[in-house]
């Protein structure tokens, strides 16, 4: 698993700036005043396996739906984000305390890593990225989410 480097324990923490968590904070005090709506940006938790074949990555990440997910590599780095915006004009809400959902999380592949063997599933609200090891060169790939 010590091939397998988050880019937190790199130094590159891509999803976190300081001032964000204070945007949050008032965002999430104060919400949009003018239409009431509130955003959740939230970061899900990971956890990462060592398997025989390569590395699992488990994301717990209930409530979104298989094409929500966008997942690519680049540049020997593996990249899950998902923007998710619910729109209903339909009803008049007095008070809207989630519309939308974003995050970001990148891992650097380890050198080993076969990028085109790459997939992904979502089962029961968690993500699972398995990342398949051999000698080949990391590129850019899209991976679908079955």
């Amino acid at each position: 698993m010590s091939n397998l480097t988050t880019l937190g324990s790199l130094g590159f923490i891509p999803t976190y700036r300081v001032f964000d968590e204070f945007d949050t904070l008032f965002d999430t005090l104060l919400g949009d005043r003018k239409s009431g709506t509130r955003s959740l940006v939230s970061t899900p938790r990971v956890n990462v396996e060592e398997t025989t074949s390569g590395y699992d990555i488990h994301m717990a990440a209930p409530g979104l739906s298989r094409s929500d997910f966008k997942i690519h590599t680049d540049g020997g780095h593996l990249t899950v984000s998902v923007e998710k915006s619910e729109k209903d004009d339909k009803t008049n809400f007095l008070t809207r305390e989630y519309s939308y959902t974003s995050f970001s999380r990148s891992w650097k592949l380890p050198t080993n890593a076969n990028p085109e063997g790459i997939g992904a599933r979502y089962e029961a609200g968690v993500l699972t990225v398995s990342v398949p090891t051999n000698s080949k060169k990391s590129s850019r790939f899209e991976i679908k989410v079955e």
